[in-house]
């Protein structure tokens, strides 16, 4: 069971019911923004069908279609394939790659695939060289952002989604945290929480005020059982609200209420953690990680069937921001606790509803129905 940083017999599921995801992908328009609606349908199957042929653009320099190609298979979790792609491409630094400008040579290379060039070893199991590919990718961010001018790209995808490029420093200030965050969450997949704090507080010492950042902290603490430390880290986050507002923001609010719920939880405090969690969905009832969190503190309170009926209802009246692997995970892992024959039917029409309904990139393999 996955509480997130975000016995009964079972039901068959409220999902016979329920609309499917409606993507349709013939209206699409030929080019790139027919390829940037596809992406933000979650259609990265046809982004990849569509810009499979990228190889005549790249020859003549332009790295688009490459990038969105190699961008989809990496969403798809083909991480193979993507390597593979952005190999063919050869050398990014060759001089075709370059163009004049009046601050003299510049890249037209979209700075995902030099993104994707540094995570992809990580995500193939070449976590060494992922780490040190990513740390010179931090450097070279580093460089442009000190640079008087750091022209950017246009029209490549960039993070984790189409978008424009824009110019200038704080581009570059923010892809430097962007590589940050990456490692961030690489040490925490390894369990290497003292790297991952030690980048943490190196993107705290960029935005000290920023109290999202300050719980990122928080929950690592939590993960590695310093539940003093964590107290203390979201009684900060407290402080920083109260300073920066006479009045919190809603999102304040649900962030201190996510991070004592958190800390509830750690203590073994089921129904106060609840209490929190609860408060959150009833302001923002699509909230994915409240959702999950609340389902798992009625199951720590050994109510199997009010967690699973909060799983079901949620997922299946907010299915655009609840359908998560993690969700599906757990609620599949709560059906089999039921230890009914029912179970295995509930979780076979789950899989068929979220195949219907899920993004290309939901791997619907976590819901075990073997």
């Amino acid at each position: 069971m996955q509480v997130v940083s975000p016995l009964h017999d079972a039901s068959p599921g409220p999902w016979d019911a329920r609309l499917q995801r409606s993507r349709s992908i013939e209206d699409v328009p030929d080019g790139l923004a027919g390829v940037q609606k596809l992406a933000s349908q979650g259609c990265w199957k046809a982004v990849a069908e569509r810009t499979r042929s990228f190889s005549a653009a790249a020859r003549e320099g332009d790295l688009t279609q490459a990038a969105w190609h190699t961008f989809a298979l990496a969403k798809l979790r083909r991480y193979r394939d993507a390597e593979t792609a952005l190999n063919s491409l050869g050398d990014l630094e060759s001089p075709k790659y370059m163009e004049e400008s009046p601050e003299g040579l510049i890249s037209r290379v979209p700075f995902v695939l030099l993104s994707l060039r540094a995570q992809l070893p990580l995500l193939l199991g070449r976590g060494r060289e992922g780490t040190r590919a990513l740390q010179e990718l931090l450097q070279y961010c580093q460089d442009k952002a000190c640079a008087q001018h750091a022209p950017g790209e246009s029209s490549a995808p960039e993070g984790t989604g189409p978008g424009a490029e824009v110019n200038g420093k704080a581009l570059w200030a923010r892809r430097q945290e962007s590589v940050i965050g990456t490692l961030v969450r690489h040490h925490i997949r390894c369990k290497e929480h003292v790297m991952a704090i030690k980048w943490l507080a190196r993107l705290l010492k960029r935005r000290p005020k920023d109290a999202e950042l300050l719980s990122q902290m928080g929950y690592i603490q939590l993960t590695i059982g310093d539940s003093t430390a964590a107290a203390a880290t979201f009684q900060q986050v407290v402080s920083l609200v109260a300073e920066g507002s006479l009045q919190p923001s809603q999102a304040q609010k649900e962030l201190m209420l996510r991070n004592q719920g958190l800390l509830k939880f750690v203590e073994q405090d089921y129904i106060g953690a609840l209490e929190g969690f609860e408060a959150i969905l009833k302001e923002r009832p699509g909230d994915a990680v409240a959702c999950n969190n609340a389902a798992i503190c009625q199951l720590y309170a050994c109510n199997l069937k009010s967690g699973l009926q909060q799983l079901e209802h949620s997922l299946a009246e907010h299915p655009e921001t609840i359908l998560k692997e993690t969700v599906l995970l757990n609620l599949s892992s709560m059906y089999n606790l039921s230890s009914s024959a029912a179970s295995t039917e509930a979780k076979r029409k789950l899989g068929a509803w979220a195949s219907s309904f899920a993004t290309d990139d939901v791997d619907l393999t976590c819901i075990r129905t073997a």
